[in-house]
């Protein structure tokens, strides 16, 4: 409830990391719930702008939480992607996630 996780958001258009503001548009467009955030940065990792909510209240609480996108519905889905690449959640999350079971039992 901190927050954080609305401030740093990166997202993607297809497979592709959203890099310019003419793909935010783009993807504005085909998403409508792409509305609800606006551009606030770039990361200095890969290029990704990143964006924030525009109903996260100064307290890092949600002003529509009833009302909230599917995005914030749905954190912390987490692609696939993203572990394999060993990412990480932002410092102070309550969120952690983890394999469901060892490598060697996938292999069974």
């Amino acid at each position: 409830m901190c927050g954080k996780c609305c401030r740093s958001i990166v997202f993607y258009d297809g497979d592709k990391l959203i890099k310019t503001k003419e793909q935010f548009e783009r993807a504005k467009l085909k998403n409508k719930r792409m509305n609800m955030f606006e551009i606030t940065g770039v990361d200095e990792t890969d290029g990704a702008l990143t964006f924030t909510c525009k109903s996260l209240a100064p307290d890092g609480k949600c002003k529509v939480y009833f009302f909230r996108s599917l995005y914030c519905r749905e954190y912390p889905f987490v692609k696939p992607d993203f572990i394999r690449k060993n990412g990480q959640t932002l410092e102070g999350c309550g969120y952690t996630y983890g394999v469901n079971k060892e490598f060697k039992e996938y292999l069974k």
